[in-house]
């Protein structure tokens, strides 16, 4: 596109469920989450325990909730064409 839908799709997901992964089919770039955090900052983001999650990322919350998951990893993978997000 031109720049002004830059966001990230998400190819495939595992363990989300039906509505959560629907809403994090297309994350906007901006959006306080680790992996759009990730490829904004060029850098691998970790988040060892939920609390630090939902302190530095809120909209988490749901996602741990909904997951049961204690940890965040997000991973910016890189491409001759830029960077890709994917773990």
């Amino acid at each position: 596109g031109d720049g002004g839908d830059a966001g990230l799709t998400a190819l495939a997901s595992r363990g989300y469920g039906d509505a959560l992964a629907d809403v994090l089919a297309r994350v906007p770039l901006e959006a306080a989450l680790p992996a759009a955090g990730a490829v904004r900052e060029g850098r691998a983001v970790w988040v060892e325990h939920r609390a630090a999650g939902v302190a530095a990322y809120p909209a988490m919350a749901r996602l741990y909730d909904a997951t049961a998951t204690a940890a965040t990893a997000a991973l910016p993978l890189r491409e001759s064409a830029g960077t890709v997000p994917g773990v």
